[in-house]
């Protein structure tokens, strides 16, 4: 059973899942799975579900949920949410982290994630700061969400 689940959910965006895969790949923790929720009624490209199968087909660390909502007519349910939660019964790890296809995994974010937990069992939640990227300036700026009631842990 692999230490950390980390669902990434995505649709037609190709150039953006790679590297998405890529900032877990590279992970210092290397006790890991990937559980891909790929919406395949928006997966337009064949790009995307071509890469999802090579993908595990190569490791297998990756599961794959593919989901095609194209006839649901039950729109008081989020087809992102439905997805998801479809994906979180694929997971098998310890814990799970979520990560957009669109965003990227500094290579120790699971190692510090996952040791957190284990030094902290009465943690549910670890979450850490946010780097922004503008894209005209290439700078970067910090963010963080913070609740007054949440207890912070120096990584």
């Amino acid at each position: 059973m692999p230490k950390v689940s980390v669902i990434i959910n995505t649709f037609n965006r190709p150039y953006m899942l790679k590297q998405a895969v890529a900032s877990v790949l590279t992970q210092t923790l290397a006790d890991w799975q990937i559980v891909i929720s790929l919406d395949i009624h928006y997966a337009v490209s064949d790009d995307t579900t071509r890469y999802c199968n090579w993908l595990a087909s190569g490791d297998q660390r990756v599961k794959l949920d593919y989901t095609d909502l194209l006839n649901w007519n039950d729109r008081s349910i989020n087809r992102f949410a439905h997805n998801i939660n479809r994906a979180f019964k694929l997971c098998t790890g310890d814990y799970i982290s979520y990560l957009c296809d669109d965003d990227l995994f500094l290579p120790w974010r699971l190692s510090v994630f996952s040791r957190v937990l284990d030094e902290n069992p009465e943690y549910q939640v670890v979450y850490g700061k946010q780097m922004v990227l503008d894209i005209p300036t290439q700078k970067f700026t910090e963010e963080i969400f913070h609740k007054e009631n949440w207890t912070e842990v120096a990584a």
